[in-house]
């Protein structure tokens, strides 16, 4: 069942034809896809350039590159099915391809693991600790239960 009438959605049809097919309008709605594809780029006002987040950037490789296909690890046993983009050693987030390599999910997490190191200083876990901690306290209290966690 309709909201509109049987005679509104022929009128509603009927003037969607009508501008579709008048002359030029075809072009100039394609003029303005094509305008606000090249928003991606560095001529669009709202291009940030070296002040792009994360998520632009790698939106923005995955747009001019394409998606990751494969690992470009050595090493790799080549198991993978997924792909990410990952930030080279040393390197900046960027636009900038050279800054970034082709790496398996499983390659991709022990890179960055190695990078950042698996040990967090003594006052974060601590931090962390309490955290779940308290998340459990909280969660126990909602079941009803009165037994502290020792």
């Amino acid at each position: 069942m309709s909201i509109f009438s049987e005679e509104t959605r022929k009128r509603m049809s009927l003037a969607a034809k009508r501008t579709w097919s008048k002359p030029g309008h075809r072009e100039k709605i394609s003029k303005i896809m094509k305008e606000k594809e090249s928003s991606h780029n560095d001529k669009h006002p709202s291009w940030k350039g070296e002040g792009a987040k994360y998520r632009s950037i790698h939106s923005w490789i995955a747009r001019n590159y394409g998606k990751a296909n494969k690992c470009e690890n050595k090493n790799c046993e080549k198991k993978s099915k997924y792909y990410d983009w990952a930030l080279i050693k040393g390197k900046q987030h960027a636009h900038d391809i050279n800054n970034y390599m082709m790496l398996c999910k499983s390659c991709h997490l022990k890179y960055d693991n190695h990078l950042i190191g698996f040990k967090h200083s003594e006052e974060t876990c601590k931090k962390m600790s309490i955290r779940m901690f308290k998340y459990w306290e909280n969660k126990r209290k909602q079941r009803g239960e009165n037994h502290a966690l020792v």
